[in-house]
């Protein structure tokens, strides 16, 4: 497959607006950049403004009618069977054997344990992760921010043993339960209580108040505990690559697309300060894009996300995308990445 390589927009020609930025506060003027809808292939256009300060894109106009552009398919509307509990006997088995893994205590019984069940796809990963980002106990609590209807993610942690988790999403049709893990339509200026965990996974670009929402989340954390972001980044190789067609833009649901220094910006505003940061670009950002400059939707037929085996990727191509983003993740210029924030001036859990 030849790839194309039509002329990109001359962002610096673009017209512009002057309005202030919402994120960093700097009146314009801004460039108005026109993006399309192209995951469910309508084609709409949006009109968003780049800042010229701190380098965000953001929607101009909000639409009225913004839940509509979340259909039940768009969210993911099946229960991963790898991750379902099952008998309540088995799931306090694994929570005996990961246990010691999480807590540092209860060995004895994991060793017994272990006999009977193994650890659940995924522990190492989830074990590497949450001792980073500070989740002390099964019972510290887990706010997963933009969880859709079928909160996979928290399910796959009640799995492991962790008791206290609550999902919310605004565009979710009601609210529901789902393997004992209640889910609420709700935003997070709605939620009370205290968290070892607050997380955004790929849901901060869709608030209409970022700032609000993570300040929200820094009222919400146990002391040592962790805000982490999962969000696309402006301002990197992805969009230098591809402009307009950059896959992670996603109008209108993307309200925001952030620079690393806008993000960073708002958080601290918030009361919170940078920990960490893990780049994560993946190839499938390099092939939404190249699929959105041959004017091809993500779910229209071709396309690799609607089936592999019939798209116009090949095999050659996935082995240059994966290396794309290799180099784009090693050198800091990934179009997605990890950010992991906590309450400035409290210490990090001790481990």
């Amino acid at each position: 497959m030849t790839l194309v390589e039509p002329p990109r927009p001359d962002l610096a020609a673009a017209p512009t607006e002057t309005a202030t930025c919402p994120i960093c506060a700097v009146t314009g003027p801004h460039r108005r950049v026109r993006l399309r809808e192209m995951m469910f292939g309508t084609r709409e256009a949006f009109d968003y403004l780049l800042c010229d300060g701190c380098g965000t894109i953001r929607i101009t106009d909000i639409p009225g009618d913004l839940e509509r552009h979340y259909p039940a398919r768009y969210h993911y509307e099946r229960l991963d069977p790898d991750m379902a509990l099952g008998p309540e006997l088995k799931r306090r088995l694994v929570g005996m054997v990961v246990g010691p893994g999480f807590t540092g205590s209860g060995k004895l019984a994991a060793r017994i344990a272990r006999r009977l069940v193994a650890p659940p796809p995924g522990y190492r990963r989830w074990r590497a992760s949450f001792l980073r980002w500070g989740v002390r106990s099964f019972d510290g609590g887990v706010l997963d921010v933009g969880c859709g209807s079928i909160p996979n993610r928290l399910v796959a942690l009640r799995a492991l043993g962790f008791n206290r988790l609550l999902g919310i999403d605004p565009f979710i049709e009601r609210d529901v339960t789902v393997e004992g893990i209640p889910v609420r339509k709700a935003g997070i200026e709605q939620v009370d209580g205290q968290f070892d965990l607050v997380w955004f996974h790929h849901s901060l670009e869709h608030v209409p108040d970022p700032a609000a929402a993570l300040a929200a989340a820094a009222g919400l954390l146990r002391p040592g505990g962790s805000v982490v972001v999962r969000t696309p980044i402006i301002g990197t190789a992805l969009w230098e690559r591809y402009g307009t067609d950059w896959w992670e833009l996603d109008p209108p649901r993307h309200l925001f697309v952030f620079s690393a220094p806008a993000l960073e910006a708002m958080a601290t505003a918030a009361g919170l300060e940078l920990e960490e940061t893990v780049q994560e670009t993946h190839p499938k950002e390099f092939i939404g894009s190249e699929q959105y400059r041959r004017d091809l939707a993500m779910f229209e037929p071709g396309s690799w996300f609607a089936g592999e085996a019939t798209s116009w990727v090949e095999k050659a191509d996935l082995a240059r995308f994966a290396e794309d983003a290799r180099q784009a993740n090693e050198t800091g210029r990934a179009g997605r990445a990890c950010f992991r924030f906590r309450v400035r001036g409290r210490p990090a859990t001790a481990r």
